[in-house]
């Protein structure tokens, strides 16, 4: 966001809020940006694009030691809850494959917390991000596992319906100039070493 904005000149103030606050925000206010998002088809028509940034791993969380092994969302979906955070992308994902035993909670370190104290089986939760939520919410990185990852999502920039077509335009364009002069690349591996860099 930052190399953009110096390539356009640009300083605009980046401010961390609540997801959910944020995601209504960015819908219904002035021109804006939430970075990053998950693009699914769900959201398609809510914003406009610029990207891709990353890449999201959905993925189901489990207390450390329960035994619980996934194969499946059909067998995700025979669990007693599954906590997801409000307005995130795979809330949207497990609603259209169709689960009934979702417990919506506002932010990612109640979901940990939830998970590590045994208050329900599985969190279904974005890989990238799980470090350091695990820290923020002080509890140890072993305490939960991974046991099933169903989908993969590209991560943009996602701005309000309200932001101006040429400002969508001037973003992406410096966006794909950074990736052909290898800028993108270089940011990306300095944040996310281990991870390959969307084209």
């Amino acid at each position: 966001m930052q190399a953009i904005q110096k390539r356009l000149g640009q300083s605009l103030p980046i401010e961390f809020m609540p997801w959910a606050r944020a995601f209504r925000e960015a819908q219904d206010g002035p021109p804006a940006a939430l970075f990053s998002m998950a693009r699914i088809p769900e959201r398609e028509k809510l914003f406009q694009w610029v990207g891709p940034i990353v890449t999201f791993q959905s993925t189901f969380y489990a207390k450390a030691g329960s035994g619980l092994r996934l194969r499946s969302l059909a067998e995700a979906k025979r669990a007693a809850k599954v906590l997801v955070v409000r307005d995130w992308y795979t809330l949207a994902q497990l609603q259209s494959a169709g689960f009934h035993n979702l417990q919506q909670i506002s932010d990612p370190i109640q979901g940990v917390r939830m998970l590590a104290a045994g208050r329900a089986p599985l969190f279904a939760a974005e890989k990238l991000s799980m470090p350091q939520t695990l820290v923020q919410a002080g509890v140890a990185k072993d305490a939960l596992e991974e046991v099933f990852s169903f989908a993969a999502s590209e991560g943009y920039i996602a701005f309000s319906r309200s932001t101006p077509m040429g400002t969508i335009h001037a973003w992406q364009s410096q966006l794909n100039e950074m990736k052909r002069d290898g800028t993108f690349q270089a940011i990306h591996k300095r944040w996310l070493p281990g991870d390959p860099a969307p084209r």
